[in-house]
């Protein structure tokens, strides 16, 4: 699932449980992170545990701390410092990003047919996670839960009235 929205609940969910210890633009780029290696190559470094927890993070950092500030000025208006003090690199962040894409690789365990979680020690797929032999229904089971939290969420931050409603589902 590239690039899918299916990753961001986690990290609302992961920010709403610990705001004082998450970063929610690190959260949610440390969650599609993962992802970006599939424009190159198949699932494998940064689908595994090694890679999201040492290069997938440096990645989420960079990007949260450059490009996640710059894209969300463009995209909505956000009073003062805001955006910069929710996206300055700290170990919030780091430990933010860190989390994110671990989620992220967690979460494709349970459902996707190649799961190379152990790699560069064995590129053997780990099923341990999935939670059906049968892919057709791992994959449905858990893109249906991901979509229902994900229109749980709009609910939720709608509920506070369009005011605002970008900045806290893009800045928490």
């Amino acid at each position: 699932m590239p690039l899918t929205p299916s990753h961001y609940p986690a990290a609302y969910l992961l920010h709403r449980a610990g705001k004082r210890l998450f970063s929610l633009p690190a959260l949610t780029v440390g969650a599609i992170i993962p992802d970006i290696e599939l424009f190159v190559t198949d699932r494998l470094f940064l689908h595994s545990l090694l890679g999201a927890a040492t290069l997938g993070t440096v990645i989420s950092v960079i990007l949260v701390s450059t490009i996640y500030p710059r894209l969300i000025k463009r995209l909505i208006e956000v009073e003062g410092g805001r955006v910069e003090e929710a996206c300055r690199p700290s170990a919030k962040t780091a430990l933010s990003s860190f989390t994110g894409c671990m989620s992220h690789v967690l979460i494709d365990a349970l459902h996707h047919p190649y799961n190379p979680l152990l790699y560069p020690f064995t590129d053997a797929s780990v099923d341990i996670l999935l939670v059906s032999k049968n892919l057709f229904y791992a994959d449905l089971a858990v893109q249906s839960f991901f979509a229902a939290l994900l229109i749980a969420i709009t609910l939720r931050e709608g509920w506070g009235g369009p005011e605002g409603f970008w900045e806290r589902l893009l800045l928490g």
